[in-house]
């Protein structure tokens, strides 16, 4: 490996993964193995994962022990863990500028609640006012404050990386799902008959595969492209109704069929409804990845997702 700082990246690049052993990451790290990266990760060690054969494993802690990082130099940094401010900052401290370039994987939660539809990397972000910066790391991560901190997350690494790659996913879906949010929906409609499914039908909604996220990625830093995106598979408009219905023809066997219940019936049910937003087609699930597109991304058919997903949970039923 070349020496960080100069211009080009060679064929072969070296990347560390803060992370690499659960889904995002775990698929990046996949991702650049496959292209014949050398690949460290740095974790915890409490994640056991496949498909990871040949990578190095560092083990520590972004909120401890970080001694594993002393040593080593980087073409790219990949950083898909990273909630609070003060996380980025401690791990370019860490790192002390022994990297090229620093990829950060945000998220579309960062664009305020009343952005338009359609809108493309420049719009609104979520207000930060209520967050103290210097008190971000004592904040519960919910609903609420995800957004913001990753909006401080991004500031500091616009401060701080002057080669940088923010990538702003919206929901992620794929095997190894551990938020279970997508195979949830997968599992239901897999097992038949009638699936309760909350409206309205044309809220919007957007995913990507992290597969796909990951091969977009990786062939970024390949190629040194900076800058900051958006990725997601559909571009808008797309409905809550069609991400069922695909999930239907790929999975659901004969007969199969969803029953539509009200914003009100579906609050009334008291049974819970992943990915549903409660009846509001809100912009922020309706990006525009326009830019990601033109620069390579690319994504495979919600069916094959599907399947895909479907085949892992049962894998995983029987490990």
């Amino acid at each position: 490996m070349r020496a960080a700082g100069n211009a080009l990246y060679n064929s072969t690049m070296r990347i560390l993964f803060i992370g690499g052993t659960r889904f995002v990451g775990l698929a990046m790290a996949r991702e650049a193995l496959q292209r014949g990266h050398v690949v460290d990760l740095f974790h915890r060690g409490t994640t056991s994962a496949t498909g990871l054969e040949g990578a190095t494993h560092l083990h520590g802690d972004r909120s401890g022990d970080m001694s594993a990082l002393a040593r080593g130099a980087w073409d790219a940094v990949v950083d898909a863990c990273a909630y609070r401010p003060h996380e980025i900052h401690s791990m370019a401290e860490a790192l002390a500028g022994r990297f090229r370039k620093y990829v950060f994987v945000s998220t579309v939660s960062v664009y305020a609640d009343d952005v338009p539809h359609n809108c493309d990397e420049s719009a609104a972000r979520a207000e930060t006012a209520d967050l103290d910066p210097n008190d971000a790391g004592n904040k519960a991560i919910d609903p609420r404050t995800y957004g913001p901190l990753k909006v401080l997350c991004e500031d500091e690494v616009l401060a701080r990386h002057l080669n940088r790659l923010i990538i702003r996913p919206t929901f992620v879906i794929g095997p190894d799902d551990y938020t279970q949010r997508f195979p949830e929906w997968v599992r239901r409609i897999a097992a038949g008959g009638e699936v309760d499914a909350p409206g309205p039908r044309d809220a919007a909604i957007q995913y990507i595969d992290a597969r796909d996220l990951a091969a977009f990625v990786v062939a970024a830093i390949e190629r040194d492209l900076q800058g900051t995106f958006n990725t997601a598979a559909p571009q808008p408009p797309f409905t809550f109704g069609q991400m069922l219905d695909e999930i239907v023809a790929a999975v659901g066997p004969a007969g199969t069929r969803l029953r539509w219940l009200s914003v009100a019936e579906a609050k009334a049910s008291a049974k819970s409804f992943p990915l549903w937003t409660e009846g509001e087609s809100v912009g922020k699930l309706a990006v525009d990845a326009g830019a990601a597109r033109a620069r390579g991304l690319s994504s495979r058919p919600l069916r094959e997702s599907a399947r895909d997903v479907l085949e892992w949970t049962r894998q995983a039923s029987t490990q």
